[in-house]
């Protein structure tokens, strides 16, 4: 294993992240140049073998099938335009599926002829408990709203504003309009003409 290999294994293995530094061979494969423990763990790979000598890693080998192809594009992308990019990815492992934000950054350095080579620093941080929280309001609002729209009783709600921000089945069946017509718009449009005027003195009190 070359020196400089030896130094980006040490430089992402301090790393509290998921970590890899990807590089392009001559033929145009993908490489892992280096890679820490988290970058295994994500993946639900295995590094093979205890020692660095193994690297570099061909990317396909560490990558899940089902995911190679979304990563793949990124990180060619990342080569080709020099332009960081973003990706979210789940990964299906034994103890549950967890959810990844990675970043791919493109840096250059000089290698020992002298020539310039870029490589991708890909870093992943852990979103799982930020989607799991995100389904769970998603499951949680549709509970909700299912709920509101059997009530027979019209129910609207409005933000500070006064803008109507929810119209059930009842209320579209009592006012004569659709909730995509009204969502957005002021609840006073709801209101007699005759008592719109005095509507924003009752709205303080």
């Amino acid at each position: 294993m070359s020196n400089r290999l030896r130094q980006l294994q040490e430089f992402v293995d301090g790393i509290a992240a998921s970590v890899a530094i990807i590089g392009r061979e001559d033929s145009g494969e993908l490489i892992v140049s280096a890679c820490n423990e988290y970058f295994f763990e994500m993946t639900g790979g295995r590094r093979p073998g205890s020692c660095t000598r193994h690297f570099p890693i061909l990317l396909d080998t560490l990558i899940p099938s089902y995911a190679r192809l979304d990563f793949r594009k990124k990180v060619q992308e990342c080569f080709t335009t020099g332009v960081a990019q973003e990706l979210e990815q789940a990964y299906d492992l034994r103890e549950g599926t967890l959810w990844w934000r990675l970043s791919l950054k493109p840096f250059r350095h000089v290698a020992g002829d002298n020539s310039t080579v870029l490589e991708i620093l890909i870093t992943g941080l852990d979103i799982t408990a930020k989607m799991t929280l995100m389904r769970d309001l998603e499951v949680s609002t549709s509970r909700f709203r299912s709920v509101v729209d059997a009530a027979y009783d019209a129910i609207i709600t409005v933000d500070q504003a006064q803008n109507i921000t929810l119209f059930n089945r009842a209320a579209e069946n009592i006012f004569g309009y659709d909730s995509a017509e009204v969502i957005g718009k002021p609840l006073v449009n709801l209101l007699p003409e005759a008592y719109r005027a005095n509507h924003p003195a009752h709205i303080h009190q």
